[in-house]
This record gives structure tokens, C-alpha cells and sequence, in this order.
């Protein structure tokens, strides 16, 4: 007889077996646990099976993430080694632009103090042209007056000159006279001769005659006479008219050496006015080279004012883009930071407890060091003094440790500031990465 299936399960107790009450054997009992028993076994094999797959893809999938993860790292490594050489090369640019702008700022104060120089050489060729052109002027007057003399000297010398042809022509006359004289005077001589001879002829021929013609010898002797003194007398003029001649030839030959000295001093003068001519011509050259100097110069100074301006718009725009990737850069490195920003560790620190709590409304502060043994009561100010001695005395090896107990009043945001302000202030990892505040460490329950 079968055993009876309660309810649809085996009656698994002692003398209930499949052949009814008070059969002992237990093996079908047996087959039926350890057939429970595999399945319980492989449902639980198949869970583990599907929860080994579900970590073996979590696993697969965070290694990835990982792999991922470094190989973004390495990217943004990489990104940053670029930019760094970029941010190298656009200052290596910026330096060799502002070395050139002040090479081009050097050149333009010496292309100005060249054109000062330029300038006052202008200014002293204006002063020495001006110098010159009075000079010239002065000359030009000398010349006038010399002009003026030569022409009174000139008309001096006609006026001699016709003077002596009058005193010429006046001795010519004299010189006539006195030869029409000297005839009459041989004439008379002669006749005084015949005279004489027809006297003695006569004396012995007409003795009674003789007083007559001694008396008629008288008054020819007193015209002889007379006619000498005339002679004499024009002698003398002649003489006085000769020194007036040649007093006058002296004058004469004096003043022509004055106006030859006068035409040489003027020759000089009209060469030394040719020289001052030919020097203004140069300084007009030198002027004009000058003022061509100047020109060429100020177009050079506004081609390099211009360059200047494209090479400071081009500084600007270096800068501008330097100060846009340095800001990309600085970006980045705060990314690489927080990335391979080092994990907030306890090791090797000196570890102060710091516990924050409040009871029936007061607040309460306690401070633990690792070489007490209980906690000390402190108020929040000596609280903070103390804890600002411990950093200076350990520095970066301060690491503190925020406790808050379960059993308190506080709200978490009182709990939260408080934390943040102590871990800020006094502990060595927030100090270290003050940018970790905005997600600082858990307060301690």
C-alpha cells in the first residue's frame, strides 16, 4: 500500500514509509532529502553561476571604466604635455616679440636721437646758412661800395685824364710859345747883330748918329731883357705845370694802384663770394639730403611704428591666447590633481580627536591626543588655540579627526560646518588640497 501524500508532501516520519504505517525503511526518505537537498544545491550553483556572471561583467565593466579612466588620464597627460610645450612655446614667442619690440624700441630712439642730431645739424646749417647769406649780403653792400669807389675813382681818373689832356694840350701850347719866342728871341738876336754891325758901320759912318742909337740899343737891351724875364717866367711855369704833371701821373699811377688793388680785393671778394655761393649750394645739397634723410627716416619710423603695432597686436592676441590656454591648463591640472591626488591617510600622522556635540543646548568640545587617555573639556577658542599650537608644532603631520556622536543635538549642517572649519584650519590633508573642501570627509558618528 502506497503511504498517503499529505497535502501533496512525503510523510518523511518513522513507520510512515511507502508501504504504509509501520514501515521502517528510510531510504526513499533519504532519496527524497538528498534529492532536495541537490536541488536546494544546484539553485543555489545556478544563483552563484548567474551572481558570478553579473560581478565577472561588473568586474569587466569596471575594468574597462578603469582602463578608461587611465587611458583618459594618459589623454589628459598627454593634453597637458602639449599644452605645457604650447604654453613653453607661446612664452618662448612672447619673449622673442618683446625682445624684438624693444630691439624695434631701441632702434626707434636711436632713428630719433639721429633725427635730433639730424635736426640740430639742420638747425646749425640754418644758423651757418643765415651766417652766410649775412655774409653774402655784406659782401654784396661791400661790393656796392667798391662798385660805387671804382666808379668815382673811374670818373676821377677821366677827370685826370682830361686834365692832363688840358695840361697836354696847355704845355703843347706852351711849348709852342715858348718855341715862337725862342724864334723871336733868335731873331732878335740876329737883328741885334746886324744892328751891331750896321752900329759899328754906321758909328764910323754916322757919328752923329751915335747917341740916338746908343739910346735905340738901350730900349732894344731893355726889350731883351724883358723878353728873358718872359722866358725866364714861362721857363718857370713850364716847370711848375711839368711837377703839376707829374704830380698829377703820380696821382695818377696811385690811384690807378688803388683801383688795381681795389679789382684784385674785389677779384678775391667775388671768388670768396663764389665760395660762399658754392658752400650755400652744398649746404642747400646738404639740406636737401637732410630733409630727404628726415623723410626717408620718419617713413622708416612709421613702417616700424606700424610693424610695432602688428607685433603688439600679435603680443596681444600670444597673451590673450596664452592666458586662455593657461586657464585651459590651470583646468586641467586641477582635473590631473584631483586624479591623482594622493588618498587622505593617517599613517605616520599624530591623530587628535576632535569631538562636537550638544547636551540640554549647550555645546560641548572635546580634544583627544594620541598620548592621552580620557578627552579634555575646552570651549571653542581654546579649542582652536590649542589645535593651532599642535599644527605649528607638528605642521603637516597634524592629521584631525572629527567625531560626532550619535547621541547629540546637532543638526548636520551645524555638524557639517564645523567639520569643514576644522578640517580647513587644522588638519594637514585640507591644507595640503584646500580644492578636497567641497566634498570634505564625513564627521565621524
Amino acid at each position: 500500500m502506497h503511504s498517503i501524500a499529505r497535502n501533496g508532501f512525503t510523510d518523511l516520519r518513522v513507520g510512515h514509509g511507502a508501504r504504509g504505517i509501520g514501515d521502517d525503511s528510510v531510504w526513499p526518505s533519504f532519496t527524497d532529502i538528498m534529492t532536495v537537498i541537490v536541488m536546494v544545491f544546484l539553485m543555489a550553483l545556478v544563483i552563484m553561476m548567474a551572481r558570478n556572471f553579473e560581478l565577472d561583467r561588473q568586474l569587466t565593466t569596471s575594468v574597462s571604466a578603469r582602463e578608461a579612466s587611465l587611458l583618459e588620464n594618459q589623454t589628459l597627460v598627454a593634453k597637458l604635455g602639449r599644452l605645457e610645450s604650447q604654453v613653453a612655446s607661446l612664452q618662448e614667442s612672447l619673449g622673442e616679440s618683446v625682445t624684438a619690440r624693444e630691439a624695434l624700441q631701441a632702434r626707434l630712439l636711436a632713428e630719433l636721437q639721429r633725427i635730433e642730431a639730424l635736426a640740430s645739424a639742420n638747425v646749425d646749417l640754418e644758423s651757418q646758412l643765415a651766417a652766410i647769406i649775412r655774409q653774402r649780403n655784406q659782401l654784396a653792400q661791400e661790393k656796392q661800395q667798391l662798385a660805387a669807389q671804382g666808379e668815382t675813382a673811374r670818373r676821377q681818373i677821366a677827370g685826370l685824364t682830361a686834365t692832363e689832356t688840358q695840361l697836354r694840350a696847355e704845355i703843347t701850347g706852351l711849348t709852342a710859345t715858348g718855341a715862337q719866342l725862342r724864334e723871336e728871341v733868335g731873331d732878335l738876336t740876329a737883328a741885334e747883330a746886324g744892328l751891331r754891325e750896321q752900329v759899328a758901320a754906321l758909328r764910323r759912318q754916322f757919328s752923329d748918329l751915335q747917341l740916338s742909337l746908343g739910346a735905340r740899343i738901350e730900349t732894344l737891351t731893355g726889350e731883351n731883357l724883358s723878353l728873358s724875364e718872359r722866358q725866364s717866367a714861362l721857363t718857370s711855369q713850364l716847370a711848375q705845370v711839368r711837377e703839376l704833371l707829374q704830380t698829377e701821373v703820380e696821382r695818377s699811377r696811385a690811384l690807378s694802384t688803388q683801383v688795381e688793388s681795389q679789382q684784385r680785393e674785389l677779384l678775391v671778394r667775388q671768388r670768396l663770394l663764389e665760395q660762399l655761393q658754392l658752400s650755400q649750394r652744398q649746404a642747400a645739397q646738404r639740406d636737401r639730403d637732410a630733409r630727404a634723410e628726415i623723410d626717408r627716416l620718419n617713413a622708416a619710423i612709421s613702417r616700424r611704428l606700424a610693424e610695432n603695432a602688428a607685433l603688439q597686436a600679435q603680443a596681444d592676441a600670444a597673451g590673450v591666447r596664452a592666458r586662455s590656454l593657461q586657464e585651459e591648463y590651470e583646468a586641467l591640472d586641477a582635473k590631473y590633481r584631483d586624479l591623482v591626488r594622493p588618498a587622505r591617510s593617517s599613517a605616520g600622522k599624530y591623530v587628535v580627536d576632535v569631538r562636537f556635540s550638544r547636551l540640554d543646548g549647550a555645546q560641548r568640545f572635546q580634544l583627544k591626543q594620541p598620548e592621552d587617555d580620557e578627552s579634555t573639556n575646552y570651549s571653542r577658542a581654546q579649542l582652536e588655540a590649542r589645535l593651532a599650537a599642535l599644527r605649528a608644532q607638528h605642521g603637516e603631520a597634524l592629521y584631525t579627526r572629527v567625531i560626532i556622536p550619535a547621541d547629540n543635538q546637532l543638526t548636520h549642517d551645524e555638524a557639517w560646518r564645523f567639520t569643514q572649519d576644522i578640517l580647513q584650519n587644522y588638519d594637514y590633508y585640507y591644507q595640503q588640497y584646500p580644492e578636497a573642501l567641497g566634498a570634505p570627509a564625513q564627521p565621524l558618528q
